[in-house]
């Protein structure tokens, strides 16, 4: 949010080649994004785009200069906006996207999406609907102002929270004669009484494996009829389905493996049988193998068909062959066409046709059974890389000390999850595998959904380019079935019309939308039905869990699905070192940012983050942390200039994880279980009341300070009023209670001290932790909050001050916070506002020429008789034979005839044509007609020197030396040309020793300039299309000059470069006179221009 006055105006510079799908720019509704040519787009059309308005490209501003004319978009509704931009009428040259948030309301009131605060709430655990508003009312009185509430659709068989059987009922645990009008009307009475947002869970990517309507449309599942790739895997799938079954029923028993695996020699023995045993029989190579003999017999029939041997060149050709699109077994065949031509050969072995056809038969099935060898190699290597993740899965479910312990195996809990829905009776692998080739039931065989563990989310792991079903890499939800959208609606007609519906009624009811999955979802199917989501709600909330592990792909996502906020987790910091870097990384600008102006360049931005202290996913942190780490975490993240959030039950220390399958208890209900004192509901509500006040205050700027290792500050700083609020928090990443840390730093004040805020900590009040209540989710009953709130600065039990400029805290032990609030004194604040007055003002891009005085320097002739005439100079020239205006006349009668090398010149020192000479009569010869830019300086300063078309010409010639910043002071193609200088060189070459070459060839930048300077006077006097190109090169030589001095540590140009614009050490790397000579070109550029 920015906190400045008038129109908001963020400025897109375009480059050519440059598409930014990762750069993430947000903006405001009501902020005008402003494109500008880049140095790579000066003098050039350029046509832009935006999504907005994508048949129209947008209307530049007026004016010639395009260092100065925009085009711009005002930004009326929330989403994600593309915009591309073609270059004279080209293809795409570049593109990026601009991400315009919500703006979200409560009762009409602006809620700044950095004062979120989210509480989430398991819907299945609410009870039924009238329960429900006791059980959110622990939200309100917590001072939260949203709710997320997981799907409250219809559940699936497993009971998972997110296995959704259909996607347009209700979950039964509401109550049978409730609907959606009813969830609507709660969902409005939580706001208009409580002033709290509403947002769900949409489930887009699978479905639970009872749902019926996948029955009645198989098609929008993969299964084995619409993707046979899918088949080998099933039958993979069997095999270990039928083990696993057989272990549970202790088959395997006298050979190591009982039916309860519970040591690492039960799981070795499993590996060794699969391995040795079981997988081999499956025979999985087969699906990729071909019919020899019967390949083989075709062939010959094939060639023998075919009337002789063939010559055709064979450029390389191999045997390939190819995947039967069935993949049955031994289904693959050959392009026998292809194969005619390696094997159907003119052989020198064979002494008849009959034995030359044999020959080449046998040749070709030699090759083919090699490749059937590979086939079977690579099908065995697959095979291991499968079993090796099966194990894994094993070792972690039924040993691993992390791991949950299964033990026995059952059908509850078998040995390995199945990848695909089977709905027939068990009949053993080998008399299942024809289901997935029966036309009717193969359709049923349905791919189970889950996630891959380092994938490429922009890719589909079920389609026929992944191997992920036959590797075994899924980690696989055994209840929810993959959905099939294809790549366009025409592919699954029903399955897209069934989401746009649930999206649209889930939109219209909620305030805001999690994507479950997000990484999981096809990016396209997301992006369509987001649409359809904001057709309904165009100011919907759109928050997301990425797990790309990697920014620049999270990236990609929040600007094509214009995602408002993602997931970040406190839980995922090991200490609280990480825990602030992550405060400071999501939590806002830094402390002393500058104020910033209203019109400025859009800068790169992270992602929004909605940074919770725990997920409904993560188990309690009392397990994985401590119980005193509960408060300090809550406090830390408060502090974070962002939105924040937290899970149902962390603020009542419940001990358990709240599973989103296995858990089944209701949750408390307020006042008759549970009120604030509670765990640290009172705490909870003052860090989330201060969260809120801070983002409603603009404190969005934030400093960490690691004080020591388990303790931490962090400081919320209004940039406008320099007022901060500091909150010291003493973590607990481990079980160790710690009284108090000695040595700890003093707080400076660094101003007034205006109040402390408050003292919490949590304290143990039993040794023994209470067991939780076994029919409804209840927290430990053994700790309780002490809390004091705007305490006198000589009655704290935490703190001493001293002299009014620093802080120290004595009694701070674990789980302890403390909160303060600094202004700055008087005489700070005025001077403070004296530099707020004096910076205001507007913006602009980088600018160039914004002098506007007459050029100075080298003047012509015709100026000294002018100065003459007008009593500025006494003399009249050297002698008083020659006026100063004589003089002048005679060298404008003379100048073209003397220097200027024309089409038709000829001589032995003719190397160029269409020239101007550098010098006339030289002791050489030769050095007369070599191509220097030094003219560029005369027609600079004395333009009617000459014929201006003849000039023209010259200027034309003298491209050649051009460089990306400077100009060549020698032709590339002389003799004596080096364009690298360097003044050490010690060597024996003339040419280079001593830096002779010193003007022969390196880059000057101010020969440019007046080479610039040159081209747009001679311009001027033609006009028309010469005028224009003046104008154009110019634009596009000061985009370089630009983008240098941007990239320059001295902001400025240097005397020169090597060839080809290449950096050369020795030259100054500021140079005045090529910054001057520039200006002076802008001067005249924008005269021209305006």
């Amino acid at each position: 949010m920015t906190h400045n006055d008038g129109v908001q105006i963020r400025i897109i510079i375009l480059e050519a080649g440059e598409h930014l799908e990762s750069v993430i720019r947000k903006v405001e509704k009501g902020w005008v994004v402003r494109f500008k040519r880049g140095s790579s787009l000066l003098g050039k059309k350029v046509a832009v785009y935006t999504s907005i308005t994508p048949e129209v490209p947008l209307e530049w501003s007026e004016g010639n200069d395009h260092l100065s004319v925009h085009c711009q978009v005002e930004c009326q509704q929330a989403g994600s906006f593309r915009y591309f931009f073609n270059v004279e009428e080209s293809k795409e040259e570049g593109s990026g996207y601009f991400l315009v948030m919500p703006s979200l309301q409560v009762n009409g009131k602006a809620l700044e999406l950095d004062g979120i605060c989210c509480q989430t709430y398991l819907t299945k655990l609410l009870g039924p609907l009238p329960e429900w508003k006791n059980r959110l009312r622990i939200a309100h009185e917590s001072g939260y102002n949203m709710i997320h509430l997981t799907p409250i659709q219809e559940l699936g068989v497993s009971n998972s929270s997110y296995s959704l059987s259909d996607h347009h009922g209700l979950v039964k645990t509401l109550g049978s004669h409730y609907g959606f009008e009813d969830i609507r009307n709660l969902v409005e009475d939580l706001e208009k009484t409580w002033g709290l947002l509403t947002v769900q869970d949409v489930v887009w990517n699978h479905a639970a494996k009872n749902a019926t309507w996948l029955l009645e449309h198989p098609e929008s599942a993969y299964n084995c009829l619409n993707s046979p790739h899918l088949r080998p895997a099933y039958v993979i799938d069997r095999v270990y389905h039928e083990f696993g079954k057989q272990v549970g029923e202790g088959v395997w028993e006298h050979r190591g493996v009982p039916p309860t695996i519970e040591n690492i020699h039960h799981v070795n023995a499993i590996e060794y049988l699969l391995r040795a045993e079981v997988l081999p029989k499956a025979e999985l190579h087969e699906f990729y193998q071909v019919d020899l003999k019967a390949m083989t017999n075709l062939f010959e029939i094939f060639i023998k068909q075919a009337g002789g041997p063939t010559s055709d060149p064979l450029d390389g050709e191999n045997l390939e062959i190819i995947q039967d699109p069935e993949y049955r077994r031994f289904g693959n065949t050959v392009d026998f066409e292809r194969s005619a031509r390696i094997f159907n050969r003119l052989r020198g072995d064979a002494n008849s046709e009959e034995e030359r056809v044999t020959r080449c038969v046998q040749s070709f099935k030699d090759a083919l059974h090699q490749k059937n060898l590979d086939a079977a190699r690579e099908s065995w290597e697959v095979i291991l890389a499968g079993l090796q993740a099966v194990m894994g899965g094993i070792t972690y479910e039924r040993i691993a000390e992390n791991g949950p312990k299964k033990g026995l195996v059952s059908a509850e809990n078998p040995l390995t999850t199945d990848y695909f829905l089977h709905l027939e009776a068990d009949l053993g692998w080998k008399n299942e595998e024809h289901f997935a080739f029966d036309p009717e039931k193969s359709k049923l065989l349905m791919a189970f959904n889950g996630w891959v563990m380092s994938s490429d989310p922009m890719k589909n792991f079920a389609l026929k380019d992944s191997q992920v079903y036959l590797r075994r890499e899924l980690v696989c939800w055994g209840d929810s079935v993959k959905l099939n959208y294809g790549d366009k609606e025409e592919d699954s007609p029903f399955l897209w019309q069934y989401m746009k519906e649930y999206t649209q009624k889930t939109a219209s009811i909620f305030h805001g939308l999690r994507i479950d999955n997000a990484h999981g979802t096809p990016i396209h199917v997301a992006e369509n039905l987001l649409k359809v989501a904001r057709q309904v709600r165009p100011d919907v909330y759109v928050f997301a869990e990425l797990f790309t592990g990697s920014e620049y792909l999270d990236n990609v996502f929040v600007n094509r699905l214009g995602i408002s906020s993602l997931i970040r987790e406190a839980q995922s910091a090991h200490d609280s070192h990480e825990q602030g870097r992550l405060v400071y990384r999501y939590g806002g600008d830094c402390v002393g940012a500058f104020k910033q102006k209203s019109a400025r360049l859009a800068p790169n931005s992270i992602a929004h983050g909605l940074f919770l202290d725990q997920s409904h996913d993560n188990p309690s942190p009392i397990h994985t942390r401590s119980p005193f780490d509960i408060l300090p975490t809550a406090a830390m993240l408060s502090m974070a200039s962002c939105a924040v959030g937290s899970n149902r039950g962390y603020d009542e220390l419940v001990r358990n994880h709240i599973h989103v399958v296995s858990e089944t208890r209701p949750y408390a209900s307020w006042p008759q279980d549970i009120t604030e004192k509670q765990g640290i509901i009172k705490g909870r509500k003052i860090l989330n009341d201060l969260h809120k006040w801070l983002a409603q205050h603009g404190y969005n700027q934030v400093f960490v300070d690691q004080m020591n290792p388990d303790i931490v500050g962090i400081t919320r700083h209004n940039p406008l009023s320099h007022e901060t609020v500091i909150v010291v928090s003493h973590t607990s990443f481990s079980k160790n209670y710690v009284d108090w840390p000695q040595n700890l730093k003093h707080i400076p004040i660094g101003g007034v001290l205006e109040n402390v805020l408050f003292e919490m900590k949590l304290n143990q009040i039993q040794e023994e932790w209470d067991l939780e209540n076994q029919e409804i989710l209840m927290g430990l009953k053994n700790f309780e909050m002490e809390i004091r709130e705007n305490i006198n600065f000589s009655e704290g039990n935490m703190f001493k001050i001293h002299n009014r400029e620093y802080i120290e805290l004595t009694n701070f032990p674990t789980g302890s916070v403390i909160g303060f609030k600094v202004r700055p004194s008087d005489d700070a604040a005025s001077a403070f506002q004296t530099i707020y007055d004096s910076i205001g003002g507007t913006s602009d891009a980088p600018r160039w020429s914004s002098c506007r005085n007459t050029r100075t320097g080298l003047q012509n002739t015709k100026s000294l008789a002018h100065w003459n005439e007008v009593g500025l100079i006494t003399r009249t020239g050297v002698d008083d034979e020659w006026t100063w205006a004589f003089w002048s006349e005679k060298i404008k009668l003379n100048f073209e005839k003397e220097f200027y090398v024309d089409s038709d010149t000829r001589g032995e020192f003719v190397n160029r044509r269409e020239i101007l000479k550098d010098s006339v009569g030289s002791s050489e010869g030769f050095t007369d007609f070599q191509l220097r830019p030094n003219f560029g300086i005369a027609l600079a300063v004395a333009p009617d020197l000459m014929n201006p078309k003849n000039a023209w010409k010259a200027l034309n010639s003298a491209e050649v030396l051009l460089g990306p910043l400077g100009i060549k002071t020698l032709d590339p193609t002389d003799w004596a040309y080096s364009g690298f200088y360097n003044n050490d060189d010690d060597g024996t070459d003339k040419k280079t020793a001593k830096g002779w070459n010193y003007h022969q060839g390196p880059e000057w930048l101010f020969v440019a300039g007046f080479y610039l300077q040159a081209r747009l006077n001679i311009g001027l006097i033609l006009g028309g299309p010469e005028k224009r190109y003046a104008i154009r090169q110019t634009q596009e030589r000061l985009g370089n000059a630009y983008k240098h001095i941007m990239n320059s540590p001295w902001r400025s140009l240097p005397e020169l470069t090597n060839s080809n614009g290449e950096n050369c050490r020795q030259s100054c790397d500021a140079q005045a006179w090529s910054v001057g000579c520039l200006i002076e070109a802008c001067t005249t550029l924008n005269a021209l221009s305006e």
